[in-house]
């Protein structure tokens, strides 16, 4: 993964005979998650990390081995940041390369070992997640939600995951209840394609029930629950049409801790996706998402490819932020914190937690590097009249402060972090899919950030389209009595709604 000659060999023996049997017929070509565990060398390492880092490795094994010592962090920073580079360019830049010389697609899932980056994905064109920690947190720190947030930025359209895999440890358990209820947590993280995971072939004379996978998600023939496989897959497309449409409306850029993950990037488990997860910690995403807000991830590479500044709003392909937050951010390249600087000064919202940014990323140059990122965090968050926030608590106190900052795009009341929206934007609607991933109902209300246009309900099982409110309105709130794992499609149009609609609470049968 890290030797563009291996990948050449491999893709010639394996890669080639596939493409041909496929006679033309391939849609893409795949790679899994990345777990080729220990990759922490490779042939020529240290003529690389002198070629892009500046200075020989050689003396400061010693530091990267015991992670001792003042130049530690930033030696390890340097080799992971070096391990990152030559996976995306002698892996992922010839594997997409070669795809597109068979003509075919690359569906990649980019995380794991080697350490991937977010901007590692600017080498896939199908970008692909999983289901993330085995405990399914779905407003936690995902694969998918890491997957479509490069999606957004680099303006991939259809973006996977591979589904349903741990849904149920044992074979035939899962219920349609279980595949829709996370079918609808993949869609809150920006999925709009299923790869069913675990769907086994077993050839006619094998004694029920059949061949079967050691991932559990098993709606096939031989499951008594393939009768309702017709109505859950038209649920699935549906939706997945539906969260096609238009372009994501997140409102926050989440800034990865990608540079505090580098330097603490475990020897043997250099899994750069896992550290930023740790980085991250359990708070911030759940309590960014709880206060009404949606949001997508940025690295530097992205921000310097895809980013540019206007009028307070930081702008991506396919989508724009108005709030940039910096979790818990030491370790940032003085050129990324001008450019988010200039985002706050024209308008935008930036906001840091628990700490303030105070030192460059690597070894070399390191102290004007800590002196300069020293400076830029004084301007941005503490001098008189800095355009910049420090929120320290990323619970509560942060939901009630970026509620005051920016109005949020759907509140939802009570407050619950159980309860979760996408939003998409079109010409001519504005599309909210919403969602209880509860097993209580919820009863209460959600308010829309939405002007001039009015809502209908669509019945993602059947297709039926009901009006929800009359006429136009400003902040539009509809009543919610959702009932546990439902869900709902709120879209609004300024197309005419019938004069009498039903009541604003709808139930799905």
């Amino acid at each position: 993964h890290y030797n563009r000659e291996a990948m050449k060999k491999h893709m010639e023996a394996v890669g080639a005979p596939l493409a041909a049997a496929g006679g033309g017929n391939i849609r893409a070509m795949f790679c899994d998650s990345l777990e080729v565990y220990d990759s922490n060398w490779t042939e020529g390492f240290r003529k690389e990390f002198e070629k892009r880092r500046g200075y020989d490795l050689t003396p400061h094994l010693p530091a990267l081995v015991s992670g001792d010592g003042p130049e530690a962090a930033a030696v390890h920073h340097d080799w992971g940041q070096t391990l990152t580079e030559l996976l995306n360019e002698n892996f992922l830049e010839p594997f997409q390369a070669w795809c597109h010389q068979h003509h075919v697609l690359a569906r990649v899932q980019a995380y794991g070992q080697p350490p991937a980056a977010l901007s590692s994905y600017r080498y896939v064109d199908l970008p692909e997640g999983e289901q993330g920690d085995e405990a399914g947190h779905w407003n936690h720190f995902t694969a998918s939600r890491w997957a479509s947030s490069a999606g957004h930025v680099y303006g991939a359209p259809v973006i996977s995951a591979e589904a349903w895999t741990w849904i149920h440890k044992l074979a035939f358990r899962a219920t349609p209840l279980d595949f829709k209820a996370t079918a609808d947590e993949y869609f809150l993280q920006g999925i709009n394609q299923f790869i069913a995971h675990g769907y086994p072939y077993s050839p006619p004379g094998v004694p029920e029930p059949g061949w079967h996978f050691y991932a559990a998600g098993a709606l096939g023939p031989h499951n008594p629950w393939w009768f309702a496989m017709p109505d859950l897959a038209l649920y699935l497309q549906r939706g997945s049409f539906m969260l096609r449409q238009g372009q994501p409306a997140n409102d926050i850029a989440v800034y990865l801790p990608t540079h505090d993950a580098w330097a603490k990037l475990p020897l043997g488990e250099v899994n750069l996706w896992e550290t930023i997860w740790r980085q991250l910690g359990p708070n911030l995403l759940p309590s960014l998402l709880a206060a009404g807000y949606n949001l997508d991830f940025i690295d530097d590479e992205t921000l310097a490819q895809q980013g540019r500044v206007e009028k307070g709003k930081l702008i991506f392909a396919h989508q724009d932020f108005s709030i940039v937050v910096l979790p818990g951010i030491e370790r940032i390249p003085p050129a990324t914190l001008a450019k988010l600087g200039e985002f706050a000064k024209t308008g935008g919202t930036l906001i840091a937690t628990r700490r303030l940014p105070a030192l460059g990323p690597g070894f070399l140059h390191q102290e004007a590097e800590k002196a300069e990122v020293a400076r830029q965090s004084a301007d941005l968050f503490q001098k008189p009249h800095a355009p910049g926030h420090f929120i320290a608590n990323e619970n509560k106190p942060l939901e009630d402060a970026l509620r005051r900052l920016y109005p949020p795009d759907l509140a939802f009341s009570p407050r619950s972090r159980d309860m979760g929206f996408i939003h998409r934007h079109t010409d001519t609607a504005e599309i909210y899919f919403i969602a209880n991933t509860s097993n209580r109902r919820f009863e209460g209300t959600a308010a829309f950030r939405v002007r001039g246009k009015s809502a209908e309900l669509w019945n993602l099982f059947t297709g039926e389209v009901t009006p929800a409110q009359a006429g136009f309105e400003s902040n539009p709130v509809l009543k919610l009595n959702m009932e546990p794992y439902g869900s709902r499609l709120v879209v609004f149009s300024t197309r005419k709604a019938p004069k009498t609609p039903p009541p604003m609470e709808a139930h799905l049968p």
